[in-house]
């Protein structure tokens, strides 16, 4: 696609408060649950939703717009109107505020199209979205080191107690978003020349990941680097010191010695610690005493194989019906799946619909798959839904979707500092 079919003409001048706007909704999603644990107040990413639509509503279609715009669009419009639909027919209080939180997708996908159509956009978007994580890191860190009591969390089946998760209310939560990113993280720094911050970025990734112990998130980060590798190295022999450096690692942490290490800080006064180390002996050496992968694997195979077949769905978080005499507990509301929850809540065609999303996306990606962004865009895909695991529910975590939106969108975009150089001369962000 040639730079010249951009959704938005790259010297059309941003909407007024239009960077308020922004960071209102990307903070909104980020300190909700703050707001409400906390606050006792209804959380700003619903409360102002309807306004912060209108919004993008107005001004997200001015300009010109690609068939790969409106692909996209229309899949998440259909995926929309089925949830509107099924809320209008099983709907509570509940489930009215699940249907307010999906109709934040719209405004970001609107938002992505500004991102990735607009330099100015994009530069103040990629310091807020730093910014974002090097807040997130700090909390949790200092929760960390201080056994700092934030929030009070139930993580997995039979585990109570107090976890680092910054601004989330599930560690889980933050993990999956933290993974999301990573793609796009590593993106705007090579868009914006910050690879040092990203370098600092993919550090404390390590950090939090470690402090929280999501298994699958700490997987992927570890894969991060190799698939990276993999899809940008024309000359695949640049793999082997890599791939020799983690099959070391691999044999370290299979060994007695790490183990021992393990066990040893199990009984350390930091509970944070302490049960992170847990979490880490369970995953590598103990993998059958964990009750949460034993359900979650309960609920897998009780549910995927009709996945394809439930007409109409059950309303969000509605699926005793469903599991009624094959799996019992928390899968009547959380069924540890995206894959599993969307059909359940709201039929196989919404399901049908968010695979055309990704099916769209995808082939976009492989039509330009010269372009850097549409590497990072399978990236982003594949860790979406691998990451959808990863939380007992997504439904709130909108925030996931951003990635792959901005990525895709920016697909037959000229490079930032190209645009940047017409509009305003060189970037203050490149050296």
């Amino acid at each position: 696609m040639n730079a010249t079919s951009d959704t938005m003409s790259s010297d059309h001048p941003l909407p007024p408060l239009f960077l308020p706007v922004m960071v209102g909704l990307i903070l909104g999603l980020v300190l909700g649950t703050s707001f409400y644990l906390y606050l006792s107040i209804l959380r700003p990413d619903v409360l102002f939703t309807l306004p912060v639509l209108a919004y993008f509503l107005v001004y997200g279609f001015r300009g010109k717009k690609t068939l790969a715009f409106y692909a996209g669009l229309f899949w998440l419009v259909f995926l929309l109107l089925l949830m509107a639909v099924h809320t209008v027919f099983f709907h509570n209080q509940i489930q009215i505020l699940d249907f307010l939180y999906h109709l934040n997708l719209i405004s970001l996908y609107l938002l992505a199209g500004f991102i990735a159509n607009h330099p100015k956009a994009n530069y103040w978007f990629c310091r807020l979205y730093f910014f974002v994580f090097f807040l997130l890191a700090f909390v949790l860190v200092m929760q960390f080191l201080f056994d700092i009591e934030f929030m009070h969390q139930i993580t997995d089946v039979g585990l109570e107690g107090i976890f680092p998760s910054a601004f989330f209310h599930n560690p889980n939560n933050l993990a999956a978003i933290c993974i999301v990113s990573l793609p796009l993280l590593h993106w705007l720094a090579q868009e914006n020349q910050l690879h040092q911050q990203f370098r600092w970025v993919f550090l404390l990734m390590v950090v939090m990941l470690m402090a929280m112990m999501s298994r699958t998130a700490l997987a992927l980060l570890v894969l991060y680097p190799f698939l990276q590798r993999a899809l940008f190295l024309d000359n695949p022999l640049r793999l082997l010191f890599p791939l020799t450096g983690f099959l070391l690692l691999f044999l370290f942490i299979q060994s007695e010695a790490f183990e021992a290490l393990l066990i040893e800080c199990q009984t350390w006064s930091n509970p944070f610690i302490a049960r992170s180390s847990e979490r880490l002996w369970i995953a590598l050496f103990a993998l059958d005493e964990d009750n949460s992968v034993s359900y979650r694997q309960t609920i897998y195979d009780y549910a995927f194989p009709k996945i394809f077949s439930i007409m109409p769905g059950l309303g969000a978080r509605n699926y005793g019906e469903f599991f009624m005499g094959g799996v019992s507990g928390l899968a009547y509301y959380n069924p540890h799946s995206f894959l599993i929850e969307l059909p359940l809540a709201y039929s196989s065609l919404a399901l049908v619909a968010f695979l055309g999303l990704i099916a769209c996306m995808v082939y976009k990606a492989f039509r330009h798959l010269s372009q850097p962004v549409c590497r990072f865009l399978l990236l982003a895909c594949f860790f979406f839904i691998t990451a959808s695991f990863i939380p007992s529910t997504i439904f709130r975590l909108q925030l996931m979707w951003l990635p792959m939106f901005v990525l895709y969108l920016t697909i037959g975009r000229q490079p930032l500092r190209y645009r940047l150089d017409k509009v305003q001369g060189k970037s203050p962000c490149i050296a």
